[in-house]
């Protein structure tokens, strides 16, 4: 047996041996390649993950400007529908007061009775000044003012401004009104 037997004997052991490391290699290179794709795949997820993430806020922030945006329009809107009702409802005031007599004459009652013993002047519209001259005071002047076209204002000497026009109660009465006018359009 000698050198034949030996060499066939060492052959064969290493043919086993060449067999045992291609396998551990290919096993080797099998798990590599396994670990790549999971890495890669993890990679893949976290980039679609961040890209995800990243567009949902940019659309979120989109949302909210446009969101913003609109609140804002409709504040505006209503805001100018509010401006026009009012400056409508003003116009109305002075057709008011011509043409009710009993409400003219209740306007300057209600300025002479915040007068008590002062002096000074109360200005009114034409058509109010002989109502307003039959119920002032001795110590009240009468003055006709067109500029005072919604009621009468009492000018004291002591510097004190009493208001009693329909002017003055709608600037007064308009934080209601215009809810009520809201109200009503939401109702539209």
């Amino acid at each position: 047996m000698a050198l034949a037997e030996l060499l066939r004997v060492l052959e064969h052991d290493t043919e086993a041996e060449i067999r045992a490391i291609a396998a551990a290699g290919a096993g080797d290179a099998a798990r590599i390649e396994a670990d790549a794709a999971r890495a890669r795949g993890d990679r893949v997820a976290g980039a679609i993950a961040a890209c995800t993430a990243g567009c949902s806020a940019a659309s979120d922030t989109e949302l909210a400007a446009l969101d913003r945006r609109t609140r804002a329009a409709v504040l505006a809107a209503r805001a100018a529908m509010l401006a026009r009702i009012r400056e409508a409802v003003r116009g109305e005031l002075p057709a008011l007061v011509t043409g009710d007599p009993a409400l003219g004459r209740t306007l300057i009652a209600a300025a002479l009775a915040c007068v008590g013993d002062g002096q000074g002047t109360l200005r009114c519209a034409p058509v109010l000044a002989e109502a307003a001259r039959a119920a002032a005071p001795p110590a009240i002047g009468v003055e006709v003012d067109p500029a005072v076209a919604t009621g009468a204002v009492v000018e004291l000497v002591s510097g004190t401004r009493i208001d009693a026009t329909l002017d003055a109660l709608l600037d007064r009465a308009w934080p209601a009104l215009s809810c009520e006018a809201l109200a009503l359009e939401r109702t539209r």
